[in-house]
């Protein structure tokens, strides 16, 4: 009779801390690059453009809906 095959398992896959999520570490500096470079210049960009766009739309509307009038 011949012995059964032993199957070597690797290190790691008996370890205990192998499936735990890791905390954030070291992740509040993108965040806060993530906040200067992007999000505060596209609200400074949107804070310009925004009454613009909404006297263009108010525009395009007047004369959609009053050149039938006319």
């Amino acid at each position: 009779m011949t012995q059964p095959r032993i199957i070597h398992r690797r290190r790691n896959e008996w370890s205990p801390r192998r499936n735990r999520i890791r905390p954030r570490q070291g992740l509040a500096a993108m965040d806060y690059i993530l906040v200067m470079a992007v999000i505060l210049p596209l609200a400074a960009v949107l804070m310009v453009i925004i009454p613009r766009m909404v006297r263009l739309v108010y525009e395009f509307t007047v004369i959609h809906l009053g050149s039938p009038l006319m």
